[in-house]
């Protein structure tokens, strides 16, 4: 276990956490990580190629784009399935054996009597959200799933003024990704959503004025302890905006409103050269620049002939 001292932030208690974890795993956290590693392995590398029905609608999937959103429910309404392409295997193997470890690590670090760790709580969504569409609604996810919920004990390990509890999203990311973090999340590059994922889970824990926590681990595990995890620390007045956004394109798309703004957020960040960083809108299905993260992105581009930028 870390000795207790008062750290200045969340990013410099977690981040010291994480590496003292690592390094000193207490036995029974690890058999726990093992097994969850072992069941998730065996899940991802035995997922279907087939699309397992219509598009669902989540708080880490559909929902970084007002114009995504919006087609991908029109295959629901029309009762076509969309083709993701041959999963890839081992990138959601590798994500849930990071997921694993990390909270592992806390565990292992992490005094019970200093901070409560809660991971991996379920919420129905219909339940929690006043927004989101009832159980049964065709297109949506009912169930959501926090990686993780920080929650201070022991006011001494942080410094005044800290929030004492917070939700956290842990991510895996390729290793020249994780330059393009920082300690302070920029929510005008979050192509992939995931402040919105976390906003929305703070609304549920009703979190959202303490901001939130996204914890990005590099996957390619570097040699230099430095450059394997970033912690990055969404402002209270950023996580409510993406919250807002989140809520305004579920219910533009359900009715039906086609905008594609990440593409148009896109082409906004040619000027500064920052525009290569939103991959969902810079590849095509299909196209020899490789696959795109965006399952709709072919119908998009169709819909999108003859927009002017």
């Amino acid at each position: 276990m870390l000795e207790k001292q008062q750290y200045p932030s969340w990013h410099a208690l977690l981040t010291e956490a994480y590496h003292h974890g690592i390094s000193n795993m207490v036995p029974e956290h690890l058999e726990e990580a093992l097994k969850d590693i072992a069941e998730n392995t065996r899940r991802s590398l035995l997922m279907s190629s087939e699309p397992d029905g219509p598009p669902r609608l989540k708080p880490s999937s559909g929902l970084i784009c007002q114009g995504q959103a919006a087609l991908m429910l029109e295959a629901v309404a029309e009762g076509r399935t969309i083709d993701g392409g041959e999963p890839n295997r081992v990138t959601y193997a590798l994500g849930h054996y990071h997921h694993a470890l990390v909270y592992a690590a806390l565990e292992s670090a992490l005094p019970a009597d200093a901070v409560k760790l809660v991971f991996e709580e379920e919420k129905q969504l219909a339940d929690e959200l006043p927004w989101w569409p009832e159980k049964g609604t065709p297109g949506f996810s009912h169930r959501g799933f926090i990686d993780i919920t920080l929650e201070l004990l022991d006011p001494e390990w942080l410094a005044p003024g800290m929030p004492r509890r917070l939700v956290a999203d842990v991510k895996t990311k390729a290793g020249r990704s994780m330059q393009y973090g920082g300690a302070i999340h920029n929510c005008a590059e979050d192509v992939f959503g995931n402040a919105g994922q976390v906003a929305v889970y703070s609304e549920i824990q009703g979190t959202l004025d303490a901001g939130g926590i996204i914890i990005n681990i590099n996957k390619e595990a570097p040699a230099l302890p430095e450059g394997r995890i970033g912690i990055s620390y969404i402002r209270p007045d950023d996580l409510k905006e993406a919250r807002d956004n989140v809520q305004r394109r579920l219910e533009k798309a359900r009715a039906g409103e086609f905008l594609p703004e990440l593409w148009l957020r896109r082409d906004e960040m040619k000027s500064t050269g920052r525009s290569k960083l939103f991959v969902p809108c810079n590849q095509v299905r299909g196209a020899e620049v490789g696959v795109t993260y965006c399952d709709v992105s072919d119908e998009c581009a169709k819909r999108r002939e003859g927009w002017a930028v």
